[in-house]
């Protein structure tokens, strides 16, 4: 069971300000202004803790709900040797057949820059 997230309670709070409908037009017609949009209506800065994690954090669960209203296969908080990915597009299995074929998203949570470093190391991930 998911741990209770004031963010992801953030973001659908956010995304209830949308009828459903708009928010299928927009990203059929790849609109932009949808993402900002929702991140205007949202108050992240209310939440506590880090500033910075917390956006990371809403961006990351943006993308995810995206992705899935888009259709778009995606597979979400996978391991790759010792790296934690938050999402590949379309999977791991792509991935690891044609590198090239596969989109990596890392949402890092720390202002540490070895998450960074760790991913560049890994050569074959990176295209």
């Amino acid at each position: 069971m998911d741990q209770p997230s004031p963010i992801k309670d953030l973001l659908y709070q956010s995304l209830e300000k949308f009828p459903e409908k708009i928010i299928h037009e927009r990203i059929s017609n790849g609109s932009k202004l949808l993402i900002a949009d929702i991140f205007k209506s949202s108050n992240i800065d209310s939440v506590s803790g880090d500033r910075v994690e917390n956006y990371e954090t809403f961006a990351e669960s943006l993308m995810h709900y995206l992705l899935t209203n888009a259709m778009i296969p995606s597979q979400r908080k996978v391991t790759v040797g010792e790296i934690e990915v938050d999402i590949i597009i379309p999977d791991l299995r792509a991935l690891n057949e044609k590198n090239s074929d596969a989109i990596i998203l890392v949402f890092p949570k720390t202002r540490s820059e070895e998450h960074t470093s760790e991913l560049q190391s890994h050569s074959d991930l990176v295209c």
